[in-house]
């Protein structure tokens, strides 16, 4: 694996101690979807990465996430896949692609389930149905309400007609 810096250099045994952290074998845990990162002094200080061991340490972040992966340590499935259930996050199959066809979803869908989100106004496993406080799907607008006052008992009168 190649480490390198920010800037894109390759960082070399020459390097400073502070960098002798990228020739550790443990210091990206990239989960086989990517052989090349950089270290980035934020990441470390937020413990935002994960090491070989699975213990939040480190700068390594990983580039060029493969599989439909994404992440500092290509951990998350990129936009439109999800992280199957039946697949290690080391497998190149870890992400599968959301079969997310109706019009009134968002295209996206949770994790291990495979589930849909649907786009605002719609619910249901399939996005097939108004969601609470929308009507007459598939347009799906909102339920009117109407001011509520002891005169007309919540009920809208005709426009013109004097109360």
């Amino acid at each position: 694996m190649a480490i390198r810096s920010p800037k894109g250099n390759v960082i070399s045994e020459a390097d400073d101690k502070e960098r002798a952290w990228s020739f550790n074998p443990s210091a990206c845990n990239c989960h086989r979807h990517s052989f090349d990162c950089y270290y980035d002094p934020e990441v470390d200080q937020r413990r935002a990465s994960i090491d070989m061991h699975g213990h939040n340490r480190g700068g390594g972040v990983c580039l060029n996430c493969q599989h439909h992966t994404t992440g500092v340590n290509c951990e998350r499935c990129i936009p439109t896949f999800y992280r199957s259930p039946d697949q290690s996050i080391d497998s190149p199959l870890a992400c599968s692609r959301c079969e997310c066809q109706s019009e009134f979803t968002d295209g996206t869908c949770e994790d291990l389930t495979g589930r849909c989100f649907c786009k605002p106004n719609y619910s249901g496993e399939n996005c097939d149905s108004c969601a609470g406080g929308f009507m007459n799907f598939p347009d799906c607008y909102p339920i009117p309400t109407y001011p509520n006052n002891n005169n007309n008992n919540g009920e809208a009168k005709p426009a013109g007609e004097i109360i």
